[in-house]
């Protein structure tokens, strides 16, 4: 019978030792001869000790350490699960070593991402309720853009600063939307009147002798200047409309 010291060959079967709380296992079958066998299997363990190896390299020379740790995780499920012999508990060491230390990378980037975003909401906070619509709003969208770069908080703390930053901003454009849209019913309104002072003045033109006219036109002139604000464009093609009626 032949061995080595993580595993064993009986009855033409190759099984790996039990270790930790993992029983023995049956991990292949001999193809040739034992010696050639448990070669094939000692190879493959070789195997993953290199990618184990070229894993712990990367988050060595890496400044972005916690993006390793998924990559770590699926490694040791794989390494579980690998049909080969060797020193599997040694190889888990090494990544539980590495798992440690990226949890210990992440939660202090999440508490730093914490205090970034509790600056962020701050001065979302305090330009909410602006009306200055135009600079609070490129205000706005450069904080979420560096709300998106940031990444998670303590995960206790994430959900509700997501939550008060999203409410923050959906306040102020909210807001914003509102006044916006009244302005235009507003608007709406004001071109109403002068489309009423035009009709005026044609149908005064027209029921009128020339000199009751006249004064009726100069008096709803002075109505127009009173109506007030509407968009240039707008204001303008209104104007030359009563300049047709009023010039002849």
């Amino acid at each position: 019978m032949h061995s080595n010291p993580f595993g064993s060959i009986r009855e033409g079967k190759v099984y790996l030792n039990a270790f930790r709380e993992f029983p023995e296992r049956e991990i292949g079958e001999v193809k040739e001869d034992e010696a050639t066998t448990i070669s094939y299997f000692e190879d493959r363990f070789g195997q993953l000790d290199e990618k184990v190896s070229e894993l712990e390299q990367k988050i060595n020379t890496n400044e972005n350490k916690g993006s390793f740790l998924m990559k770590l995780l699926h490694m040791k499920e794989q390494i579980l699960q690998a049909d080969a012999l060797g020193d599997f508990d040694a190889l888990l060491k090494r990544l539980e070593e590495k798992e440690e230390e990226l949890n210990a990378v992440i939660a202090l980037n999440r508490e730093k991402n914490l205090q970034i975003k509790s600056v962020l909401l701050a001065e979302a906070q305090v330009i909410k309720d602006s009306a200055e619509w135009k600079i609070v709003t490129a205000q706005l969208k450069e904080l979420k853009q560096k709300w998106i770069k940031t990444g998670a908080a303590e995960k206790d703390r994430e959900a509700e600063l997501q939550e008060n930053f999203d409410s923050a901003l959906k306040l102020f454009f909210d807001r914003k939307k509102a006044f916006y849209e009244d302005k235009h019913i507003l608007i709406a309104e004001k071109v109403d009147l002068y489309k009423k002072i035009i009709e005026e003045v044609k149908v005064s033109i027209a029921d009128l002798d020339t000199e009751q006219a006249a004064e009726k036109v100069k008096e709803l002139q002075e109505k127009w200047k009173t109506v007030g604000f509407v968009p240039a464009k707008v204001r303008e093609e209104l104007y030359q409309e009563l300049k047709a009626v009023t010039d002849p």
